[in-house]
């Protein structure tokens, strides 16, 4: 028997199967993000802050086609604009005792994420 420890936002009970990791979870929200393009960049195209590069349809890691041009992606734009997607917040005595654990953490869950989805990283 399969044991049910996931909610989702509507507070029904989410199996192992749905909870795999399939979009990455900055997808997970429905607000509307004004860096989110309104068009599709023009193919190919090759960021000029992290290299990622846009070929069909999505931004993603690896060498650029030949004959690509420069476009920022918008993980790029957000760094440069210094406005994070989201922030967290912890007690300043809880960070203090686990702040290495802490880093490491966060480091991991980015490195994870940042393989699939270029455009999920940490500022």
């Amino acid at each position: 028997m399969e044991t049910i420890d996931r909610f989702d936002r509507k507070g029904k009970p989410m199996s192992n199967h749905s909870t795999r990791r399939r979009f990455g979870r900055a997808q997970d929200d429905h607000i509307r993000d004004p860096y989110q393009a309104l068009r599709k960049p023009h193919e190919p195209a090759v960021c000029t802050g992290c290299g990622a590069f846009y070929h069909q349809g999505r931004w993603q890691w690896g060498r650029a086609p030949d004959g690509a041009h420069n476009e920022q992606c918008p993980a790029c734009r957000r760094v440069a604009d210094h406005l994070p997607a989201g922030m967290v917040t912890l007690p300043s005595d809880f960070v203090e005792s686990r702040r290495v654990e802490i880093v490491g953490l966060l480091r991991n869950e980015e490195n994870a994420e940042k393989g699939e989805h270029p455009l999920n990283r940490i500022i």
